[in-house]
């Protein structure tokens, strides 16, 4: 769907974002002091790599699990407008922020009580055969009987 010939692959939003610029008539900033060009290259480089982290993460772990992991960026984004922003979020985040975190962590306690109670099932039946196998006796004797 982008623009033929062209190289580009050009998005309807990205065509619904630049017919709202010359609208409205904004101005393009491109930055020029060399500080805010490092900054937007360092973004670019730390951004990279955390994707390439992310990746790697979710190939060596379940999804879910490496997922839930992603809703710690919410503490630390807030914790960082704090600390360098000197902002408070308002109380709709706060309550937001809350909501998220709260069903996170109920998600991962329900699924490691689900896991235990599998486990423990699962080590019943096989210290079941266990013992049977010990006796020597097949494990349906009595319906040889």
């Amino acid at each position: 769907m982008g623009v033929v010939g062209a190289g580009l692959d050009v998005t309807p939003e990205q065509r619904l974002a630049a017919v709202g610029i010359a609208v409205m008539r904004i101005p393009v900033v491109i930055p020029t002091k060399l500080d805010w060009i490092a900054m937007l290259l360092l973004i670019g480089v730390f951004g990279f790599f955390a994707q390439i982290l992310l990746v790697m993460g979710l190939q060596r772990e379940t999804a879910g699990r490496g997922t839930m992991a992603l809703y710690v960026q919410i503490v630390f984004t807030t914790a960082f407008e704090r600390i360098f922003f000197h902002s408070t979020p308002p109380l709709l985040s706060i309550a937001g922020i809350f909501i998220i975190m709260s069903s996170a962590i109920y998600v991962a306690i329900a699924k490691n009580s689900n896991i235990a109670s599998e486990k423990r099932r699962q080590s019943a039946i096989n210290s079941a055969e266990d013992t049977s196998l010990e006796e020597g006796l097949p494990e349906n004797e009595e319906e040889q009987h």
